[in-house]
């Protein structure tokens, strides 16, 4: 296993993982499963080298100074002045989800296909950790559940590929609670369907 040297990123994953079973706050369940995920993904990207970067450090200083020029004279105030030096000094990085997917995307083809499955609609699952995180309240508990669950299974076949046990089978009630979801929500969104 590649990840052997990254042995506390991924007790963190673990432990985020396992807690999120054993809490007994929905919210705070998938605060702890997604942070995990996140680890486990910090792990991975270590041990291939990768950053989250999307442009090189130093390719950005110069870009990022280019456009600060070009910029900056379109502000009209001193906070927007300070908000496009601030947004422009900054390397671009990978969101969360991009990361994810490059990691599932390093993943043997035969496993890759659930946990490319349950990205679909991990971008819902992310920010509602994020809602949560900053202070907002869910109101769809049941679409919670779904989260909580789909990354408690997301969790596991990245996990358990990296194991090189991709083969294992396992989350049947989730993995079948999280699809009727997903085709309710896709039915809604159809024209004509019901909302």
């Amino acid at each position: 296993m590649a990840l052997e040297g990254k042995r506390e990123l991924l007790h963190a994953a673990a432990y985020g993982y396992a807690s999120s079973y054993t809490s007994g706050v929905m919210e705070t369940g998938l605060t702890l499963c997604v942070e995990g995920i996140e680890r486990l993904v910090e792990a991975f990207e270590q041990s291939r080298g990768l950053t989250r970067e999307t442009v090189e450090k130093k390719r950005w200083n110069s870009l990022g100074k280019a456009a600060r020029k070009l910029a900056t004279p379109l502000a009209e105030t001193p906070t927007e002045r300070q908000a496009i030096e601030r947004a422009l000094s900054m390397v671009p990085t990978m969101t969360l989800i991009e990361r994810i997917t490059r990691m599932v995307a390093a993943i043997r083809p035969a496993w890759r296909t659930l946990a490319s499955e349950l990205l679909e609609r991990a971008p819902a699952m992310i920010k509602m950790r994020n809602d949560i995180v900053h202070g907002r309240m869910v109101e769809d508990i049941n679409a919670l559940r779904i989260e909580l669950m789909r990354a408690q299974v997301l969790f596991e076949r990245i996990w358990l590929a990296q194991l090189k046990c991709g083969d294992f089978r396992g989350s049947g009630w989730p993995l079948l609670a999280i699809r009727n979801h997903d085709a309710d929500v896709n039915a809604r969104a159809e024209p004509g369907g019901s909302s």
